[in-house]
C-alpha cells in the first residue's frame, strides 16, 4: 500500500521499520528469557548453567543459549511475511506465559497465608487472583485451536524437563548456598 500511495521509499522505509520492530522485539524475549532463567537458576528450580556469569557479572553463556534458541523459533516460525510471522510468535508467548501467571498468582496465595494479612485483605487478593485467573484462561481459549495445541505439545515436552532440573537440584547444594564460579 505504501508503495502505491508514496512510492518506492515509502515501501524501503516500512520494510526497514518491520525489520527494526521483528529485531527490537527479540531482543527484549532474549533479556527477558535471559534474566527469568538465571533468577529461576539461582533459586535451584532451573539448570545451574544458566547462572553462571563471567568476571563482570553478565551471564554470558545464558544470553548465548537464550540467543540462539530465540533465533531458531523464529525460524520455525517462518511465515510468508513478517506480519504473520510477528503475530504467530506473538500470539505463543501470550498463550505460554499464562500458565507461569496462573503459577504466580498460587504462590501470591500460599505466601499470603505466612505474612500474616487481614482476613479481609486476603479474601481480595484471592478475588484478585481469581480474576486474573479467569482472564488467562480467557486469552488462552481466545487463541486459535491449533495453536493451543501446538502450545500443550511445548508445555508436555518441558515439565519433563524441569522435573529433572528439579532433581538435579535437590541433589546439589543451592546455588545460593556457594559461590558462583565465574568464566572467564
Amino acid at each position: 500500500i505504501a508503495r502505491v500511495m508514496l512510492g518506492n521509499w515509502a515501501a524501503i522505509v516500512i520494510s526497514l521499520a518491520a525489520i527494526l520492530k521483528a529485531a527490537g522485539a527479540l531482543v527484549g524475549w532474549i533479556l527477558i528469557v535471559a534474566q527469568s532463567a538465571q533468577a529461576a537458576a539461582q533459586d535451584g528450580m532451573f539448570a545451574t548453567t544458566f547462572a553462571v556469569t563471567n568476571r563482570y557479572g553478565m551471564p554470558v553463556r545464558n544470553l548465548v543459549i537464550t540467543g540462539v534458541l530465540m533465533s531458531l523459533l523464529l525460524v520455525l516460525t517462518t511465515s510468508p511475511d513478517i506480519a504473520t510471522q510477528f503475530a504467530t510468535i506473538t500470539n505463543a508467548t501470550v498463550v505460554l506465559m499464562a500458565l507461569p501467571y496462573i503459577y504466580s498468582v498460587v504462590a501470591m496465595w500460599r505466601l499470603n497465608r505466612t505474612i500474616g494479612l487481614t482476613s479481609t485483605r486476603r479474601n481480595f487478593l484471592v478475588v484478585v487472583g481469581l480474576l486474573a485467573c479467569a482472564y488467562c484462561v480467557g486469552v488462552v481459549l481466545g487463541q486459535s485451536a491449533e495453536l493451543n495445541r501446538k502450545a500443550l505439545v511445548v508445555l508436555l515436552v518441558s515439565t519433563p524437563l524441569f522435573a529433572l532440573v528439579k532433581v538435579q537440584a535437590v541433589l546439589k547444594p543451592r546455588i545460593r548456598q556457594r559461590k558462583v564460579r565465574h568464566d572467564a
